[in-house]
């Protein structure tokens, strides 16, 4: 990875539910904070740029950008609500590998997580709820295959995967 782009609109309200933030990050931007805990880590071994507007149609060619010329290699989503649907639309409109992390909301064992393709993760309400969306803006299965789901297999959130092809995370 040479560059990471970090995209955000949302201040930080509770840090506890974020793995990189302290309490005092309250009221900065997360995309700010996420890449201060990152250059702790990594130093200077990745450019990471920060964009704390969310990302929409209107800004989805500018920031999805390469400053090399090269083409984004993938979008990793880990933001929920409508967010997520523009993050999705937009990785999905460029055929810009995805991978999305599903609603982690009542998980409980780690262990039972895993990535499956999107189009085949069937019986999570949240993830059949986005894909229709994306249905109603005239995207089919086949434009999904880049996307990937980073779900729980509990019984509680996820009923069924309809294919045996999730792999561990």
């Amino acid at each position: 990875v040479g560059r990471i782009i970090l995209v955000d609109p949302a201040l930080m309200k509770r840090p506890g539910r974020h793995m990189l933030a302290r309490g005092r990050d309250v009221g900065a931007f997360k995309a700010d904070v996420c890449r201060d805990a990152m250059v702790d880590i990594l130093h200077d071994a990745v450019d990471i740029e920060v964009v704390c507007e969310a990302l929409s149609e209107t800004n989805a060619d500018k920031i999805l950008r390469s400053t090399s010329g090269d083409p984004i290699q993938m979008v990793v989503d880990c933001t929920g609500g409508a967010t997520k649907l523009d993050v999705l639309t937009a990785a999905v409109a460029r055929k810009i590998p995805l991978v999305s992390v599903g609603n982690p909301d009542g998980l409980k064992d780690p262990t039972r997580v895993t990535v499956t393709p999107m189009q085949e993760v069937f019986a999570s309400t949240h993830m059949a709820v986005l894909r229709q969306r994306l249905r109603d803006k005239g995207y089919s299965n086949s434009d999904f295959q880049l996307a990937e789901v980073v779900h729980s297999l509990e019984s509680n959130q996820w009923l069924s995967v309809r294919s045996p092809r999730g792999r561990s995370a």
